[in-house]
Formats: C-alpha cells, sequence, structure tokens
C-alpha cells in the first residue's frame, strides 16, 4: 500500500470514529457477539466420538482414514478452508488435493436460480411451490434446479430446504421453507 495510502484511510476513518458513542458504563460490558446463542451452538465434544462402529459403514472408514492419513497438513487445511464470494464463479468454493485426484467444489447459494451466472431460469420461490400442495411440482422444480446448477458447473446448491433447517425460528433459511405440513407433503 502507498505510504499517502495509509493517511488517507486515517483521515476517512477519524470523523467516525469521533462520532461514536462512548460506551454507556451501566450497560453489561459482555459482547453479544462472543456468547453463543441459545440453540445456535453445541458444545464440544472432545476427542471426537470414534466412528465406524456400524458394520455396513467399517470399510468407507477405512478408506477415508487411510485417504486422510496419507494428507499432508497442508492439503487438509486447503480441502477444508475454502473461498468465499467473489473468488471465482461460485459463492464458496473448497480448495482440492490433486495428487489424490480430488477436485474443488463450487457451492452456489439462490433459492430462485444460480446466482451469478448468465442465461439462467428464475423459478418461482418455494413458497409459492409449496402452497400448491403438488408434489409433482415440487419436484420438478427440484430437478430443474438441480440440472442447472450441474450444468454450470456447481456441486452444492445452497438453496431450498426442507425440515429443521428451513424452520430454524432465528434464521437459517426459513423464509424460503414452508410449514411442517407443506414440507412433509414435499417429501
Amino acid at each position: 500500500m502507498a505510504p499517502w495510502a495509509h493517511l488517507a484511510l486515517v483521515c476517512l476513518l477519524t470523523p467516525h470514529l469521533l462520532a461514536s458513542p462512548e460506551p454507556d458504563e451501566s450497560e453489561s460490558t459482555t459482547n453479544l457477539h462472543t456468547r453463543p446463542i441459545e440453540g445456535y451452538k453445541s458444545p464440544p465434544y472432545y476427542p471426537t466420538p470414534p466412528g465406524g462402529w456400524i458394520p455396513d459403514w467399517s470399510e468407507a472408514y477405512s478408506r477415508a482414514h487411510h485417504l486422510v492419513s496419507s494428507m499432508t497438513l497442508a492439503e487438509k487445511v486447503n480441502l477444508t478452508t475454502g473461498t468465499g464470494f467473489f473468488m471465482g464463479p461460485c459463492v464458496g468454493q473448497t480448495g482440492s488435493v490433486p495428487r489424490l485426484g480430488i477436485p474443488n467444489l463450487c457451492l452456489q447459494d439462490s433459492p430462485l436460480r444460480i446466482r451469478n451466472s448468465d442465461h439462467n431460469t428464475a423459478f418461482p420461490p418455494g413458497t409459492t411451490v409449496g402452497a400448491t400442495f403438488n408434489k409433482d411440482l415440487m419436484s420438478e422444480r427440484g430437478v430443474g434446479l438441480g440440472e442447472e446448477a450441474r450444468g454450470k458447473g456447481v456441486n452444492v446448491l445452497l438453496g431450498p430446504s426442507v425440515g429443521a433447517l428451513g424452520r430454524k425460528p432465528r434464521g437459517g433459511r426459513n423464509w424460503e421453507g414452508c410449514r411442517p405440513t407443506i414440507c412433509g407433503a414435499s417429501v
């Protein structure tokens, strides 16, 4: 950054900092953002419970353990960190491990269409389709969204949801979800 840019940044931010109100001493000094909001965070469980105790999954656990054991720390970090908005054609992207043939995953977000792309379909909102109670129509919409996402290189569509995820009372995706009876009819 050029030396003058630091001065410009200080000049830009100083009035905002000076105009900020002083914190009220009578209020609690606890920052709300440091406390977990009720219902949004599970307590950590250490050590991670061992998996693989269901016989049907033993081969999968063995293969996964072998794969992860063969990865370097840098590869593990790359695979689990990813990038966010405007770092490519996706709203989120995982890293890849080319040495092991693991590609990156493209995550795309939108309840109505494939965001940040050209020549896509604007699908009707899920609440509109859900209000019809027409399971075939709901299925057609889901298949259409999925096919279009795959055609644009999207691996994970962070869009419509049913069940508990869509009905989280303080967030989640409930604005694009439906009543439990409609969710039940759709699956």
